[in-house]
């Protein structure tokens, strides 16, 4: 996975509360600079699988587009 762009997001990322994951491999870079009260989501497949085995209860959203109209 390219992770060029995670240094730059890391300020961002500390700072926010809720996060969609495309990939674990997002998740996972940015893990520890996550807040603990972070509301993550996903969508129902592998990524999801992947944040549940780590103890990370993501809401399965169809996509990104579909999160971020349930966020307004």
């Amino acid at each position: 996975a390219d992770h060029t762009d995670i240094p730059a997001t890391t300020p961002q990322a500390a700072r926010a509360t809720h996060f969609y994951w495309s990939n674990a491999d997002q998740f996972h870079a940015l893990r520890a600079v996550l807040p603990a009260n972070a509301q993550h989501a996903c969508g129902a497949g592998k990524t999801r699988s992947a944040l549940h085995a780590v103890g990370v209860d993501a809401q399965p959203f169809p996509n990104q587009h579909e999160w971020q109209r349930w966020l307004q």
